[in-house]
């Protein structure tokens, strides 16, 4: 079987890192990391050298302008890296016959259902970031409706600065934590979405998909404060913690966040299991596994 290029986007991210350490597992993919250093995606000119000298048959774009408060005031910038950019990427791939994978977020959703969004319901992001997320989506559907959107939400691991590792980090430093228990989410390990997406490389053609926004996050859906509970209980199972503080129940808008949050941002991935036949592992098993990972590396050292 001829290897496969894919460029990859944002590499040094938690998806990119996830993406380019399962490399191995897949011997007929070779990875074309692009940290964004290495690929600034908002310059045309830059683009256009990096994929004329690689040639991939696939782009998988996981850089973005991911601080949602800061992307209130830093508004210009998020929706240049989150939206009007991907216009060239989008024609740059079409003009080339690359493939586009994007991946886009749980808060291109207001927040105001309490079922599951499914990939086609009605989208009103109610800060700047999902404002951002949402404009890259359009421009890329339009301009490349060839290319596919994955939607994801609340993506942890081993890897970078995320919401598993900073309540790890306070629960060795604090007594007592709070966490907010009014947004309502699905968890999701960027290794089980890095499995997905190569997968997905590899097999699409074969799969029936009549949509192209895609929905991923792991099975189950949890708030902020329970998915800290699990944190903490396996974290000290595993012995990370070693003083359990005490967990105190916050409400958001006592946060006086910057950004607004979707009360309930929970991704429907009915469709997802059943185009693609795989079944989604509960948040859970992946955490599970992914403090494993960390009690492996921290005993290590």
């Amino acid at each position: 079987m001829n290897q496969i290029k894919v460029l990859l986007t944002g590499a040094n991210g938690q998806l990119g890192q996830s993406i380019t350490t399962l490399q191995a597992n897949y011997t007929n993919i070779t990875i074309i990391p692009q940290s964004s250093k290495e690929l600034d995606i908002t310059d045309r000119a830059q683009l256009i050298n990096t994929l004329n000298k690689h040639k991939p048959s696939y782009l998988v774009n996981a850089a973005a302008y991911t601080n949602v408060d800061k992307a209130e005031s830093d508004d210009n910038l998020a929706i240049i890296v989150n939206g009007t950019a991907l216009e060239d990427l989008a024609s740059e791939c079409k003009k080339r016959a690359i493939t586009l994978l994007h991946i886009s977020t749980d808060y291109v959703f207001s927040g105001d259902q309490s079922t599951p969004y499914n990939p086609n319901d009605i989208c009103n992001p109610i800060n700047m970031y999902g404002k951002s997320k949402l404009i890259g989506e359009k421009l890329i559907l339009n301009t490349n409706p060839d290319s596919f959107i994955i939607r994801t939400s609340w993506v942890f691991s081993e890897f970078k600065s995320n919401f598993v590792k900073t309540i790890l980090k306070l629960t060795n430093e604090k007594n007592s934590i709070s966490v907010v228990d009014d947004q309502i989410g699905r968890p999701t390990y960027a290794s089980d979405l890095a499995k997905f997406i190569l997968d997905f490389i590899i097999n699409y053609k074969t799969f029936d998909i009549k949509n192209n926004i895609i929905h991923f996050a792991n099975s189950g859906n949890c708030s902020w404060f329970d998915f800290s509970q699990k944190i903490i209980e396996y974290g000290h199972k595993l012995k990370l913690i070693h003083n359990i503080p005490y967990l105190q129940r916050a409400k958001t808008h006592h946060l006086n966040l910057k950004a607004q949050r979707p009360a309930y941002s929970v991704l429907n991935t009915a469709d997802t299991e059943k185009v693609f036949n795989i079944k989604i592992r509960n948040w859970e098993n992946a955490l599970y596994e992914t403090l494993n990972i960390l009690a492996d590396e921290y005993h290590y050292e």
